[in-house]
């Protein structure tokens, strides 16, 4: 492999044979087993009406915490234990580098900033309905009594976890042996796009999940993922309840993101990105490579 997808070393820790790595097809299998139940679980919970909950705790947080936890967190556990794969080598939950995580937060958050713009341009070659964009900024904006950390906890934290250990852990672990580097990154993050099965956000999310993709490949670990996919969901919330981003329109591709917040997104971007190929690498023990 070349060294721009490999780092500075020359080798890829997720190459290196283990024990626990899963097959490509009990991976396949896990892919199908998840979609399953994300679209049998989703389809229940919206026959399902009028819940009785706790104040400040929405239904439709709880219906996203559900399906995480059960539609892909669950079934991820499951396969583990079903396999016998010891979960820090299924998952690639070997440490990560300070300065790698660093730049994977500042990715994150530099996402936030130039996603809008991308779908803003592609707004201009398919218009997206005007009920679909008015039903993502309602699904993400809070409502009076309605808990933030909640939602942070429903929206950010728990898919970032249940996510990143199906694409970036399991299914990485089981193609990084058997493709080039290249061809891994662009295939799981094409799923991951798919997964989210919203057809005009496709485009992005799966820019998004390649750069996941590469930043754990980078780093050799899945730690860098999840704070870059936790960072950048937390951000998405915090900016979609915030009056300025919104009220200038710009986080609901509905307008161009400002050229120079633009610009300052890109900068960063590739500065997080920077960040994570030059990070230090850790083995499984901790030892730097």
């Amino acid at each position: 492999m070349g060294s721009w997808w490999n780092g500075n070393s020359g080798e890829d820790p997720c190459q290196r044979p283990e024990s626990g790595k899963p097959s490509l097809a009990d991976a396949a299998m896990l892919l199908g087993v998840v979609v399953v139940f994300f679209l049998l679980i989703s389809f229940l919970l919206i026959k399902t009406p009028g819940w009785t909950l706790p104040g400040g705790i929405n239904s439709r947080f709880v219906a996203v915490l559900m399906i995480e936890l059960v539609g892909v967190g669950l079934p991820v556990a499951v396969f583990l234990k079903l396999k016998r794969l010891d979960p820090a080598a299924a998952l690639g939950l070997r440490p990560a580098g300070v300065v790698s995580l660093a730049g994977a937060a500042l990715m994150g958050l530099a996402t936030v900033v130039v996603a809008p713009q991308f779908e803003a341009w592609q707004a201009r070659l398919v218009q997206p309905p005007e009920r679909y964009l008015e039903a993502l900024a309602d699904f993400v904006s809070l409502e009076q009594g309605e808990s933030l950390a909640w939602a942070l906890v429903c929206l950010a934290l728990v898919p970032a976890l249940c996510e990143e250990a199906l694409f970036r852990g399991v299914l990485l672990r089981a193609c990084l042996p058997r493709w080039k580097t290249s061809t891994t990154i662009v295939v799981i993050g094409l799923v991951f796009g798919l997964f989210h099965f919203d057809l005009w956000r496709w485009p992005l999310l799966s820019a998004i999940g390649m750069l996941l993709t590469w930043c754990a490949v980078k780093a050799g670990s899945v730690w860098p993922a999840f704070v870059f996919h936790l960072v950048n969901n937390t951000a998405s919330l915090l900016l979609a309840n915030s009056d300025w981003p919104s009220r200038e329109g710009w986080t609901t591709a509905a307008a161009d993101v400002p050229p120079g917040l633009f610009a300052l997104g890109a900068v960063l971007l590739a500065a997080g990105a920077g960040l994570v190929g030059g990070g230090r690498r850790h083995g499984p023990a901790g030892d730097e490579r």
